[in-house]
């Protein structure tokens, strides 16, 4: 049986004399014996220049994880996509990106007992 765990990262702070609350968007996470996925930025106060995203997918189950799709979807209000930014354990990879609803997909390799798979991407704000 497969359990989903939402998780939602939050942050209450002091902004340029203003109070500021942010929260992430929810992150679902299906969780299968040994199977799991994390979401990680390269900063977590970020004023300018890019912001790289990290999911990693790590494949300690039984079986293999065969053709995985990773969809995220990004706040096309605040961000966008830099174009060709998207790799996959290092190497560019083709993706779908919507401007629009923010939906970014990338379909990729099997993911073989005992390894893992990282895929990162460059967003910058608007």
């Amino acid at each position: 049986m497969d359990i989903t765990l939402t998780n939602i990262g939050n942050a209450t702070g002091t902004y340029d004399s203003d109070l500021i609350d942010i929260a992430s968007a929810p992150l679902n996470t299906t969780i299968v014996n040994g199977l799991s996925i994390t979401k990680t930025a390269d900063q977590s106060v970020w004023v300018t220049g890019p912001l790289t995203y990290t999911i990693t997918i790590t494949n300690d189950a039984a079986n293999d994880f065969e053709n995985p799709t990773i969809t995220d979807t990004l706040d096309p209000t605040l961000i966008t996509l830099v174009a060709n930014s998207v790799q996959y354990n290092g190497s560019p990879v083709t993706y779908t990106y919507d401007p629009i609803t923010g939906l970014l997909t990338v379909v990729i390799d099997t993911i073989p007992t005992t390894e893992t798979g990282v895929l990162t991407f460059q967003v910058l704000q608007i």
